[in-house]
């Protein structure tokens, strides 16, 4: 049920309260659960039972939360960290850094020169990295009204992304394949 429609029920739990019965959802599925997907689905139930049935359930914390930690799963799976060794291939951080600092600059570059509002390069990045499911979610987060604009980005973004895909193999394969 969207935000506008629910009736506001008095005070909200605690965040304390709150990231504990998260933290202890994640602590039980750990024990009980030894397949990541399946980890993945219960815990998905889960949220969706406590957004649904608990009446008092702080939202904006759990939303916080929720980003916090996508963006932490995405970093662990980006920067193939393995945890049981707390280690990572050096090199490829450094060439992660290097190619993100110069997506960031072409972007910036490219909306200045074409005179287009800063708020586009976010939406253009993730139209160009995640495709067409990312770029109309970020660009709710800023406009309602940019949406059209963003599922264009979206598709054209889709059909130039085989060139991309295959420009960064070949990135790989000559360069940072052979420095190994």
């Amino acid at each position: 049920m969207p935000e506008k429609m629910r009736a506001d029920t008095g005070s909200k739990i605690t965040p304390l309260l709150c990231a504990l019965v998260l933290l202890g959802c994640v602590f039980l599925s750990n024990l009980l659960l030894d397949s990541f997907i399946g980890k993945v689905i219960a815990l998905s139930i889960v949220g969706l039972l406590l957004s649904n049935f608990v009446p008092k359930w702080n939202f904006k914390f759990a939303l916080r939360a929720g980003g916090i930690l996508i963006i932490i799963v995405m970093a662990v799976l980006g920067l193939k960290l393995q945890f049981a060794t707390l280690g990572f291939n050096t090199s490829f951080l450094w060439f992660l850094v290097v190619w993100l600092i110069g997506h960031f600059v072409f972007m910036v570059l490219v909306a200045k020169s074409l005179n287009i509002n800063m708020a586009w390069v976010p939406i253009a990045s993730m139209a160009n990295v995640g495709g067409i499911a990312t770029a109309p979610a970020v660009t709710a987060a800023y406009e309602k009204k940019w949406m059209p604009h963003a599922i264009v980005l979206a598709i054209l973004s889709m059909a130039t992304g085989t060139f991309w895909g295959m420009l960064t193999i070949y990135l790989l394969e000559n360069f940072l394949i052979v420095a190994s």
